[in-house]
């Protein structure tokens, strides 16, 4: 493993992933989408990238799953969205952005979707129609490059790796040390359960975030950029740099450590709708209105509209209604947010 992702053998192996699952993975083959309403050029000239409205052009596009974080970053509002159309001063983007956008380029990519800079962040109606189409912008993706190790948009994509030094003597010999990348576990990383989310907290602090797991799972083709290693995920492989990372098996009984990703792919997915759901409200958000929202394309995937209401299957509506609250931290939001008969009328994690 690279001492940094920032490399060409790095990128060599991204590459070969990618094109790998182009041409050899049946449930990844895709179609040449729409692109969404606006994406960003990633063709730099003059130190510029430059935000595009698509007018309903077809094309390959990527996206990027990243944590806003208290740190303030260059959104796209009404007074500036002219200039964002002329071009964007790349030293003006926060450092996650602007590794999102080489990284696209070097793949080959022309365009990228970020939400802060293609959605209208101050026009209430740009954001309530383009938000009711990210499960469709993360499911049409190319790939979905993931900021998975940083907390803000200033840690950008690539972290230099921890490494661990070793000595050894040898008889007649000078004593040789040598540095070498340590091999991590992923579980943690690919599945989420009540141990791995204190986990995130500190390492992996993406994977906290409610709207993630939304499109981590809609996207086709996902690529982490944690701590250590990159690590890939679509819907017939996963892949990390040091080779170890398990590959997810359809068992019989299909059991709940069976990783989510995979739960998705299922053609009876639905039945597990429950279990992905108790998962899913492990997670943090920061709008309490966005708990439904935040699960709705992945509802869409899975299930018909007339079988989905505020969160539960009618078809399953007995079992569905039998949540209870796991944290006496739990509240029910000050505004309404759901009935109460649904788990999302209470902020905090079910079981």
């Amino acid at each position: 493993i690279d001492k940094s992702p920032f490399t060409e053998p790095t990128l060599n192996l991204i590459r070969k992933w990618d094109q790998d699952c182009l041409n050899s993975h049946v449930k990844c083959r895709e179609s040449l989408p729409k692109l969404p309403s606006r994406v960003i050029d990633v063709r730099v000239a003059n130190g510029k990238c430059k935000l595009v409205e698509t007018k309903g052009a077809s094309g390959r596009y990527m996206t990027l799953s990243h944590c806003w974080g208290t740190l303030r970053i260059l959104t796209t509002v009404k007074e500036n969205i002219d200039i964002h159309r002329r071009g964007i001063d790349l030293k003006a983007l926060p450092k996650t952005f602007q590794d999102a956008i080489w990284m696209t380029d070097r793949l080959g990519i022309q365009y990228l979707w970020i939400d802060s800079l293609c959605i209208v962040q101050n026009d209430a109606d740009d954001w309530a129609r383009e938000s009711a189409l990210m499960a469709a912008i993360y499911s049409n993706s190319h790939l979905t490059l993931a900021a998975t190790a940083s907390k803000n948009g200033s840690e950008g994509l690539f972290k230099e790796r921890a490494v661990d030094t070793f000595s050894m003597t040898v008889p007649g010999l000078a004593p040789l040390a040598a540095s070498v990348m340590r091999r991590r576990e992923h579980e943690c990383l690919l599945n989420i359960d009540e141990e791995s989310v204190d986990y995130f907290e500190d390492s992996l602090p993406l994977n906290t975030r409610a709207w993630v797991y939304q499109e981590r799972l809609l996207s086709p083709r996902f690529l982490h950029f944690s701590t250590d290693e990159l690590v890939w995920e679509c819907r017939q492989l996963r892949a990390c740099e040091c080779g170890r990372v398990p590959q997810p098996r359809e068992t019989e009984n299909r059991s709940v450590d069976t990783p989510d990703r995979l739960f998705f792919q299922l053609p009876d997915a639905e039945k597990y709708w429950y279990q992905l759901i108790k998962k899913y409200t492990q997670l943090k958000i920061t709008k309490d209105f966005d708990r439904l929202p935040a699960v709705s394309g992945i509802a869409r995937r899975l299930m018909s509209a007339e079988n989905y209401m505020a969160g539960l299957r009618k078809s399953h509506a007995i079992s569905d209604l039998s949540w209870l609250t796991t944290s006496v931290k739990s509240k029910r939001p000050s505004v309404f947010q759901a009935p109460s008969w649904s788990w999302a009328s209470v902020m905090g994690p079910i079981i």
